[in-house]
């Protein structure tokens, strides 16, 4: 038997919530974004329309948008993301950019 309050979620960049509930005699905790398919949606059609993304001003441009869930998951396979050497923290998100597994959150076809 599982009961899940959930309230509806803000803006499509809402935090990760978690589920519980007993299975079998057991607890079971399951993590989960509500609106994480938005997200990816919403970078799909972003980089399907040229122009969509633009230059701030002296900062360059927003190369990949990542659900938080996800982000929470490639820190495990890649956990030079959060280094707090900042040298070593650059290097490993270019090389998370040439990684076939940052294509889903790739905001341009090529980066």
């Amino acid at each position: 038997m599982s009961q899940t309050l959930t309230p509806p979620p803000q803006s499509l960049h809402d935090d990760v919530r978690t589920r519980v509930w007993f299975e079998n005699g057991h607890l079971v905790r399951e993590n989960y974004q509500p609106t994480r398919n938005a997200v990816l949606a919403e970078v799909e059609a972003r980089r399907n329309t040229p122009g969509s993304v633009r230059d701030v001003d002296g900062l360059g441009r927003c190369a990949l948008t990542i659900p938080q869930l996800d982000f929470q998951r490639l820190v495990k396979l890649f956990p030079d993301l959060v280094c707090p050497d900042g040298l070593e923290q650059t290097a490993a998100w270019r090389k998370f950019m040439r990684d076939p597994l940052s294509e889903p959150y790739r905001n341009f076809r090529k980066i």
